[in-house]
């Protein structure tokens, strides 16, 4: 009888581990997917001239990703040879970690004017 317990009680730790690694897996993904769409979103804001690429980024950001992601800039001045910053940002509802939602953010900075492919 105590054997069928034990079983039955390391299945349930197992489900469990299997349902955590599951959301470090994809918080992983996540931000590795985020982290891909900024090194991208870097070379258009440099060749474009920041801020006047804003629409052209957010449709490339549409097309990558299914679900929502914020763009926001951390900088104002798109003046050609100076430091841009922005940041994206979405949300990730995990299966077991917490019940709210957990905000992934990447924040990257290129310089204006100076990229040539």
């Amino acid at each position: 009888m105590g054997s069928k317990l034990a079983t039955i009680i390391g299945m349930f730790f197992f489900f469990m581990a299997v349902l955590f690694s599951t959301d470090l897996i994809m918080l992983n993904v996540t931000y590795s997917s985020l982290n891909s769409a900024a090194s991208n979103c870097s070379i258009i804001f440099s060749n474009k001239g920041g801020i006047n690429a804003k629409t052209e980024v957010e449709d490339y950001l549409k097309t990558l990703f299914a679900k929502e992601v914020k763009l926001t800039f951390l900088t104002d001045s798109s003046a050609l040879n100076t430091t841009f910053i922005f940041n994206l940002s979405t949300e990730y509802q995990p299966i077991f970690i917490r019940q709210e939602p957990i905000n992934v953010s990447v924040t990257r900075s290129t310089y204006i004017g100076n990229y040539q492919i």
